[in-house]
């Protein structure tokens, strides 16, 4: 069957027979082990679309090109395993969707975007041919795109409706940002600036302080890390009344465009964001923190972006 003709099939419901060849295939592959099949997988990815490099946090490990790396190996076993996690419920995915829409929300702070799940897919039917061999029939090739098809789906539905808050979120946000805040506006602040360094260093050049020989100790650093940590403060202590600081967003958001900030910047300071909220809460910035983060960072974002870049 050809390419187009296993993406048609691939929006069909999954059959009985469909799950038995799923979970024979995936004894198989499963059986070369979650770190040897996840390294395997991110080469696939990487080779299909190399920039998608920059969204992971070992991008800069030495010899990161032979995909042998520790950052490599830990993230691509736990992909395996996740994965593996949803084909042991694959007579009931239901059980796994909670899992999957969450997951689908997180990645929007990640920076994935849903031409990314078309990479992952293809990636995926590479791995599991290159795992299986002959055993990758066209039969399993379809069985496996109707999984990759719910999966992907699920995950985009819940970003692209990731929605208004819920009271839940709010509560997660404001206790989380206490805990945060009791670090210092100013320790946060900092930790904040070199995580958005670290992702997109080119962007020390927007600020004032560029120059200066010891960035991180830089009093104008300070000053505005400190300033952005009460601003966000401000944010969250409103989330309730969001009314209250549109428009306070909305002429930062303007602002932010005479300082030369392009709407590109806005994903990687939501990055960094939830880089610095895990750095700073550790084991308690739980998924379900991430979550509500992640919507709260979106409608600040997409607050200050307006049609600013119009």
């Amino acid at each position: 069957a050809s390419d187009e003709a296993i993406a048609n099939m691939s929006k069909e419901p999954l059959s009985s027979a469909d799950m038995d060849v799923v979970e024979s295939t995936w004894k198989s592959v499963a059986a070369l082990g979650a770190e040897k099949v996840g390294t395997l997988l991110f080469k696939n990815i990487f080779t299909i679309a190399p920039g998608a490099l920059d969204l992971y946090s070992f991008k800069k490990e030495p010899h990161i090109k032979t995909y042998e790396t520790p950052g490599i190996k830990a993230h691509g076993a736990k992909v395996v395993n996740t994965l593996g996690t949803a084909i042991d419920s694959i007579w009931d995915l239901s059980k796994v969707v909670p899992a999957l829409q969450e997951l689908g929300i997180r990645h929007i702070g990640y920076g994935v975007t849903p031409a990314h799940y078309g990479v992952v897919g293809k990636a995926l039917m590479q791995t599991l041919e290159a795992g299986l061999g002959s055993a990758f029939t066209r039969s399993a090739r379809v069985a496996w795109s109707k999984v990759w098809h719910i999966v992907s789906t699920t995950m985009l539905e819940a970003a692209a409706g990731a929605g208004p808050l819920t009271g839940a979120d709010i509560k997660l946000v404001k206790d989380s940002w206490a805990s945060a805040a009791a670090l210092g506006a100013e320790t946060v602040g900092i930790l904040l600036f070199k995580n958005i360094f670290t992702i997109a260093p080119a962007a020390l050049d927007l600020f004032s302080f560029k120059d200066e020989k010891d960035v991180y100790n830089s009093p104008k650093l300070k000053a505005h890390a400190i300033g952005v940590v009460n601003t966000v403060g401000v944010a969250v202590s409103k989330l309730e009344a969001l009314g209250e600081v549109v428009p306070v967003l909305q002429e930062l958001g303007r602002n932010h465009v005479r300082y030369g900030v392009k709407a590109a910047h806005y994903e990687v300071v939501g990055k960094a964001l939830l880089e610095t909220l895990r750095g700073g809460l550790g084991s308690a910035f739980k998924p379900e923190v991430e979550v509500a983060w992640t919507k709260v960072f979106k409608i600040v974002s997409d607050t200050m972006i307006g049609d600013n870049y119009k």
